[in-house]
């Protein structure tokens, strides 16, 4: 879908040029500035979060391995990422491949694209469980932010507009994913078969939120502030005209480092929910059958964080967690509830 993009694009490559070049002069107003944004949003951002859905549509949505909401940001994200992977080896083969360049493509407009991409990946996967359509009016958002995103960039001084959007995205992104996972797989037949042996006691779904916000804001902020520290200090070099030694390579590979390490303090503390419903337990986008538990209990994990340990049928064991020892207390009286009644 990139070839066709590019060929839209290059069509509109005229227009574009003409409100870059009248909002990018020193002192430009505000109505420049919204004339780029709506330029942007038209001849790229719906150029471009079109092509994506298309290729995420076509060859992802229509397969039976799409039967979890969540499956709607996986293939946006794929869809979105190899566009960016596609994009970046244009602009690298055909432009000058300096560290400051490639720190800001990693982390900055790569993970934008997929961001963009979730908006309306979360909506193509949301009409498993609400026939709503909202997948138009969710590419619409994606096209405007995106041409947001692009005005920000074009117009000098705009930069850090495009950091604090890329953030929001980041954290609707976050959203979008919690929201996705509080389902399974949608009409399995393991789903159906169990819901005539399920208490009727808990028909109303119930939702239990795990995770800690704190630890994850912290390790999210820490990400975007070795990312930007790593941004900085390549633009730095680049400036300076410097060759990449060894010190250069020791800073960026330790940056690096403390980047994976917060990463995985971000998977480990997603604010998630624990759904609760007549047909059994739903967490992380796996769906457990009361018939497949075979026991429940609270498991210590420090002085104020614990996990609900269950122990299915199979032999294996699931952790959901991890929560405050009151949020703990609550998901396991409810699981033994719902266990006592099948």
């Amino acid at each position: 879908m990139v070839l066709p993009a590019i060929a839209v694009e290059r069509a509109l490559a005229g227009p574009i040029r003409w409100f870059e070049s009248a909002a990018s002069a020193p002192g430009a107003s505000t109505s420049e500035f919204a004339i780029t944004v709506v330029s942007l949003t038209l001849s790229v951002g719906i150029v471009e979060e079109c092509a994506k859905w298309f290729g995420a549509w076509s060859l992802a949505s229509h397969r039976p391995e799409f039967d979890e909401p969540v499956d709607g940001i996986v293939y946006a994200c794929a869809s979105a990422l190899g566009f960016a992977a596609v994009e970046n080896i244009a602009d690298f083969a055909f432009g000058r491949m300096s560290s400051g360049i490639v720190a800001v493509r990693a982390f900055v407009t790569v993970p934008t694209h997929m961001f963009l991409a979730s908006l309306w990946g979360y909506a193509m996967g949301r009409r498993l469980v609400s026939r709503k359509k909202t997948v138009p009016a969710m590419l619409a958002c994606s096209a405007l932010a995106h041409g947001l995103f692009d005005a920000s960039l074009a117009i000098r001084g705009f930069a850090m507009g495009a950091v604090a959007i890329e953030l929001v995205l980041g954290s609707v992104f976050v959203l979008c994913v919690a929201r996705a996972l509080r389902h399974g797989a949608i009409g399995a037949p393991s789903v159906e078969a169990d819901s005539d042996e399920s208490p009727r006691s808990l028909m109303a779904r119930a939702y239990f939120r795990v995770g800690s916000g704190v630890a994850f804001v912290s390790c999210a902020s820490a990400m975007v502030l070795l990312a930007l520290s790593l941004t900085v200090v390549a633009t730095a070099y680049d400036g300076r005209q410097a060759r990449v030694g060894w010190k250069f390579v020791f800073i960026s590979t330790a940056m690096l480092t403390g980047f994976a390490f917060t990463a995985l303090g971000i998977a480990a503390n997603l604010p998630l929910d624990a759904a609760l419903d007549a047909r059994g337990l739903t967490f992380a986008g796996k769906f457990l059958s009361w018939s497949s538990i075979a026991d429940a209990r609270i498991e210590r994990l420090g002085r104020s964080r614990s996990s609900v340990r269950l122990e299915l049928v199979d032999g294996t064991s699931v952790n959901i967690g991890p929560a405050t020892g009151a949020r703990a207390d609550d998901i396991l009286r409810a699981i033994v509830l719902a266990l006592g009644c099948r």
